[in-house]
């Protein structure tokens, strides 16, 4: 389906979509122009905003599960080695400053990200390793190794407790409460 934006005369096919503004409007991605996205309110039925964030965004999901039904503007997004906040009401580029974790390694083909009603953070790479962050910024917590393939699909349950990996050939749920702690808040053992 084809969707005519009013910003530029712009004609795209989305290829992410995500509701947002207390389901009022749409958050969408030009596969065509990666480095920004689009808020398309649903009211009227026409795309009023591009947000332009200065990187290629692969993924991007609200900070908090559910956030979208709630007033919250913030997004998360990842990029190739970098994870960041995306704030639509600043000026300019529209990520935050502060609100970044890029790593020096540049070739980390972070994919896709989740969070949790916590607003504890999943990110899931090309390599097919998950990290689980309980903030922004900071490291992961834990680093689950993948098996090689990249990931296609995350999820993650509201509670944290379960992550669900896709990949083209198989699912992993990964269960993250272990005794004590859950991955998010504290490291796993390398064991």
């Amino acid at each position: 389906m084809q969707y005519s934006s009013t910003i530029q005369g712009l004609d795209f096919d989305p290829s992410r979509i995500m509701l947002h503004e207390q389901d009022r409007a749409l958050v969408l991605q030009n596969q065509a122009k990666p480095d920004s996205l689009y808020r398309m309110d649903l009211e009227t039925g026409k795309i009023v905003d591009e947000w332009k964030t200065g990187k290629e965004v692969a993924d991007f999901n609200p900070v908090s599960k559910f956030a979208q039904t709630t007033a919250e503007q913030n997004l998360f997004g990842v990029a190739d080695h970098s994870m960041f906040r995306i704030d639509p009401r600043v000026n300019g580029g529209k990520v935050t400053k502060g609100g970044e974790k890029t790593y020096k390694t540049k070739n980390m083909g972070l994919s896709k990200i989740v969070t949790t009603e916590a607003g504890w953070i999943v990110v899931g790479n090309d390599k097919g390793e998950v990290r689980l962050f309980d903030e922004l910024g900071k490291n992961a917590n834990t680093l689950i190794p993948g098996l090689g393939d990249p990931i296609t699909g995350l999820d993650v349950s509201s509670d944290g407790k379960f992550v669900l990996v896709t990949c083209s050939r198989y699912l992993l749920l990964i269960e993250t409460l272990r005794k004590e702690n859950n991955g998010f808040t504290k490291k796993w053992a390398k064991d």
